[in-house]
């Protein structure tokens, strides 16, 4: 990690008095000490889950004050692979329903650990390393074990394998765009002014209809917007919509034409992003989308 910027470094404000003191955080204190107030950008980011994850890191610091944020990113992990784990099953909509809800919770507690470290002063280079990795990590576990649960569900099928190719098309899209970022910020060691997770403005904000439909992409293209479209598939198939042939080859269910599309967009945008970044220097980021006012 040397020579890249601070990114989600922990420890970010001094508490005075210390989370094991007698004294009670505030949602208010939570939410200032975790910076929450100060990055607004995305629907989920703006509106929803800073909302909740402060309370629960008000709550965890007031009634459980000995845990630390690299417990709370273990859970996150373990959370992460147990919506992976829901996504093998090949049918029913139990387990694509699950897997939405249980990777929520991987994604709060991806904030929380965040906000207790800032809020307790627990800097440290190998815990943000250890929540990079852990993001990492779980994503493409998540992408894939959904690519093992498609061919699953009709492995006697012709041309069912593909799946499995189209699953690794998704990661490797998904290691591209991660591969794109560190890259950059490798080849332009001490620019630490590359990128503040903080700031709010940016001098590549996106404006007007542009900026609405950049959200509307970046959000359709996410892996919660992944495991919705896993629900939809199940419910398309409980309809008694069963599978659509591609050239007496290939016959494709419901799952199997999200893996196309996710296929097809993940490189694509990948690719696209590396040579942006190459042509302009600019990391395109969350920043870049939030209205101004």
């Amino acid at each position: 990690m040397s020579g890249q910027p601070k990114m989600p470094l922990r420890g970010m404000m001094e508490d005075p008095e210390g989370a094991s003191g007698s004294r009670a955080f505030t949602v208010e204190e939570v939410r200032v000490g975790a910076k929450r107030e100060l990055f607004r950008a995305g629907p989920r980011m703006r509106f929803l889950m800073p909302r909740i994850s402060v309370r629960v890191t008000t709550w965890i610091l007031n009634h459980a004050p000995t845990v630390t944020p690299n417990q709370v990113t273990s859970v996150s992990a373990l959370l992460g692979i147990g919506a992976a784990a829901l996504l093998i099953v090949p049918r029913g909509l139990l387990p694509p329903l699950a897997a939405f809800f249980v990777y929520q919770l991987h994604i709060l507690a991806d904030y929380v650990d965040g906000e207790l470290a800032r809020v307790k002063n627990l800097a440290s280079i190998r815990g943000a390393y250890y929540d990079l990795m852990v993001g990492r990590v779980t994503k493409p576990i998540v992408l894939y074990a959904a690519t093992i649960g498609t061919w699953l569900s009709h492995r006697n099928a012709r041309g069912a394998a593909l799946d499995l190719i189209l699953g690794a098309l998704i990661v490797a899209g998904f290691l591209l765009d991660k591969e794109a970022v560190d890259v950059w910020y490798r080849t332009n060691a001490g620019r630490g002014e590359l990128e503040d997770p903080y700031v709010v403005r940016s001098e590549w904000a996106v404006r007007g209809v542009r900026r609405v439909a950049t959200r509307i992409l970046v959000g359709l293209r996410s892996i919660p917007a992944f495991l919705v479209y896993q629900i939809i598939a199940a419910l398309a198939i409980a309809a008694g919509f069963r599978t659509v042939s591609f050239f007496s080859a290939y016959d494709a269910t419901p799952r199997s034409l999200i893996l196309i599309l996710f296929a097809v967009s993940y490189p694509t945008l990948a690719l696209s992003r590396s040579i942006f970044i190459a042509r302009t220097g600019h990391i395109p980021r969350r920043q870049d989308l939030v209205r101004d006012g």
